[in-house]
């Protein structure tokens, strides 16, 4: 079992967090219409600092310390099978609007 994680890769989709600012925002009647950046990029990660940076998440936080351990040694077996990197897509998101 592994929990729904948002991960917009380089899409260029919005998080759900972005999605909601902006629905708040417009809601609010106090600011004009948003304007909305995203900025993808790519890095390339080792497979133990990208299963290091999984272990952040608060999805992989939320499976037993047993599921974890053992979703991660597949993981780092994946990416050490495939090269021993991964290609990581990432993304700043910026939402922005002027106040009426």
């Amino acid at each position: 079992f592994a929990p729904q994680m948002f991960d917009p890769g380089l899409s260029g989709e919005l998080s759900p967090g972005s999605l909601a600012a902006v629905n708040v925002i417009r809601a609010s009647g106090k600011f004009a219409e948003p304007t909305v950046r995203v900025y993808p990029w790519e890095r390339r990660s080792s497979a133990r600092a990208y299963v290091e940076s999984l272990g952040t998440l608060s999805a992989s936080r939320q499976l037993s310390g047993e599921v974890r351990r053992k979703l991660f040694e597949s993981i780092v077996q994946l990416i050490d099978d495939a090269g021993g990197s991964i290609a990581v897509g990432d993304q700043a998101e910026l939402v922005m609007a002027r106040r009426d």
